[in-house]
C-alpha cells in the first residue's frame, strides 16, 4: 500500500513540475521548417541518449518531449507545435543552468 501511495505522489509531483516549468516561460524558442513529427524524431533519441527517462508524447498540436529524473520530475521539456510553415519549438531547461548547454545543443542541432 505504501508503494502505491508513493508512486501516486511521484506522478502528481511530476505533473506539477511540468506545469511549473511551463508557467515560467520557455528558455529557448525557435522556428523550423520540419514538421513536429520530424523534429520529435530528431530530438527524442538525442535526449534519450542523455537520459533514459525521456518520453515523447503526441499532442493535438504536435509533440511534447520530456526528460525526467527520479524524485525531481521533469528536468528538460520541449513543446513542438505545428505551424503553417513547419513548427515552433519551445524548450525548457534545468533550473540550475549548470547543465543547460548539454540539453540545449540537441534542440538547436535538430532545427
Amino acid at each position: 500500500m505504501r508503494k502505491l501511495i508513493f508512486a501516486a505522489m511521484v506522478m502528481v509531483l511530476a505533473g506539477c513540475t511540468v506545469a511549473g516549468r511551463e508557467a515560467d516561460g520557455p528558455d529557448f524558442v525557435s522556428e523550423t521548417i520540419k514538421t513536429p513529427q520530424e523534429y520529435a524524431r530528431c530530438l527524442a533519441p538525442k535526449w534519450l541518449a542523455m537520459n533514459p527517462a525521456t518520453t515523447s508524447i503526441e499532442t493535438d498540436s504536435g509533440y511534447k518531449i520530456a526528460a525526467s529524473a527520479t524524485y525531481y520530475g521533469v528536468i528538460s521539456l520541449a513543446n513542438v507545435s505545428s505551424t503553417s510553415g513547419g513548427s515552433i519549438v519551445e524548450a525548457y531547461f534545468p533550473a540550475t543552468r549548470l547543465g543547460t548547454a548539454g540539453w540545449k545543443r540537441p534542440v538547436v542541432d535538430c532545427l
